[in-house]
């Protein structure tokens, strides 16, 4: 019976089998590494975290108050307080939150100093005009600023100039007005420049789809004025609203007493009419 002779590996293949050797020795110690390598990761992470963990909301968190919006109430709508952690916070929508929780907050900041300090600042929307709905002397208590958003009556608003829609009021607190009304707000913004001081408005009815009517503080006249493009709120509407106004004002001057006026024709600019008669309501 023949003994069978085991075969003798190659140099060779000796060679490769120590390389692959090597090789998987050199895997796993790298796999060992990179798993403490994560670990650490982990472990730093959780220390961090831990740091920035507010323990002393009036220390840590600093809001800065406005007329009507205080610290306490926007650190109340944003849950800011203690126990939170500033480096989890999703900033972008508790800034959402805020804005659409308060709508007269106009825009909000939230600036950290690593690791545990926030600091919030805020601008409040300034209100330019008081709504109210045509025929109805009731107060509604919303205002609105120049952007056309609308939102409850703040202190010392008593004086601003009047708008009135054709109730009831189709814009709620936090959303904007139609093309109208912001025409009306356009109106206003350009009669506070000097060149206009006799023109200040008292009342901007907006209820006829023509025409705005406006009431002056000055002499209590009237004016019925219209002005191309004028919901459109265009550089160039803007440019006729004012040619318009220019006209209106030049024309009271010359027929000082009258109590109505029309300038509402669009397609002779500067035809200005002195009425006689007030508009029947």
């Amino acid at each position: 019976m023949r003994t069978k002779t085991p075969k003798t590996k190659s140099p060779k293949n000796i060679k490769e089998s120590a390389k692959r050797a090597y090789s998987v020795k050199i895997a796993i110690v790298l796999i060992f590494m990179l798993a403490l390598v994560v670990i650490a990761i982990n472990a730093l992470h959780k220390v961090w975290l831990e740091q920035c963990v507010v323990t002393n909301a009036a220390e840590q968190i600093r809001i800065q108050s406005g007329k009507m919006i205080k610290a306490e109430l926007l650190a109340d709508i944003c849950k800011l307080k203690n126990g939170i952690n500033l480096a989890l916070i999703d900033y972008a929508k508790l800034r959402e939150d805020a804005l659409k929780a308060l709508p007269n907050l106009k825009s909000v900041t939230f600036r950290r100093r690593l690791p545990d300090k926030l600091f919030v600042t805020i601008e409040e929307r300034v209100p330019v005009a008081r709504m109210g709905i045509s025929g109805k002397n009731a107060p509604t208590g919303l205002v609105t600023d120049n952007e056309g958003v609308i939102f409850r009556k703040q202190r010392n608003t008593s004086s601003l100039p009047l708008i009135r829609e054709l109730g009831p009021l189709s814009t709620l607190p936090g959303k904007k007005l139609g093309p109208r009304a912001m025409a009306a707000i356009g109106m206003i913004d350009a009669l506070r420049a000097p060149e206009f001081t006799e023109l200040s408005i008292l009342v901007a009815d907006i209820s006829n789809q023509d025409y705005i009517l406006v009431t002056f503080k000055q002499d209590y006249s009237e004016a019925k004025i219209a002005w191309a493009e004028m919901d459109l709120g265009t550089p160039s509407a803007t440019a006729n609203l004012l040619r318009q106004l220019r006209h209106l004002r030049d024309a009271k001057r010359v027929v000082p007493g009258a109590v109505m006026w029309n300038a509402t024709d669009i397609s002779t600019p500067g035809k200005i009419y002195a009425e006689t008669k007030r508009i029947t309501r």
